[in-house]
């Protein structure tokens, strides 16, 4: 597998320029199209994207270890065929729209100004994970582990208290009523 150390990538389409499958260290891209691409098999360790569409890209068996995803649409991605433990990167002001993280252990993940609607994250581990500022609508938590996640300023959610591990997790007030929807009931503040 080829090893890419310390490059730049910027404001290539990877439909037009094909995409070498590799290992990327130290390596940022910037305003680049992935547009379903297939990523399968390549390792990105403490790399930057930027602006990027990787929208309906194959992730299959794929590290992401120590990445910052900024400004990216990554709408319709499986993150759940990702390699195992293989899923350490944090979103800000993205687009996950659709995605799935089926099952995955990612602790610690990091969510802040996304939109995360839509998105599975049934029989996920998610303990200790942030979303800041994102909006959670038709996001699916069943059977997911969400303790001491932070939900503080994340709106249009709905858990399941009974369906998930929630111990210890933080919401706002406004947040709070999307744990109680399935009880039908009619609040006033």
């Amino acid at each position: 597998m080829k090893l890419t150390e310390d490059q730049a990538f910027e404001q290539i389409d990877f439909q037009v320029q094909p995409f070498t499958i590799g290992e990327y260290e130290n390596c940022s891209f910037i305003k680049c199209s992935f547009i379903g691409i297939d990523l399968s098999g390549s390792i990105f360790i403490n790399c930057t994207f930027t602006d990027c569409d990787m929208s309906v890209v194959k992730v299959n068996q794929v590290v992401f270890n120590d990445t910052i995803i900024v400004g990216c649409k990554l709408i319709g991605i499986l993150f759940d065929s990702c390699k195992e433990y293989g899923l350490g990167v944090s979103f800000n002001n993205c687009i996950i729209d659709n995605a799935s993280f089926y099952g995955t252990k990612i602790k610690g993940l990091h969510f802040v100004k996304s939109s995360v609607k839509s998105v599975d994250f049934s029989n996920a581990d998610l303990n200790t994970a942030l979303f800041d500022d994102c909006d959670l609508l038709h996001a699916k938590f069943d059977n997911s582990t969400l303790e001491k996640v932070d939900f503080t300023t994340s709106y249009n959610y709905t858990i399941d208290m009974d369906a998930n591990r929630v111990k210890k997790s933080k919401h706002s007030v406004q947040g709070a009523m999307g744990l109680l929807h399935k009880y039908d009931l009619i609040i006033k503040l």
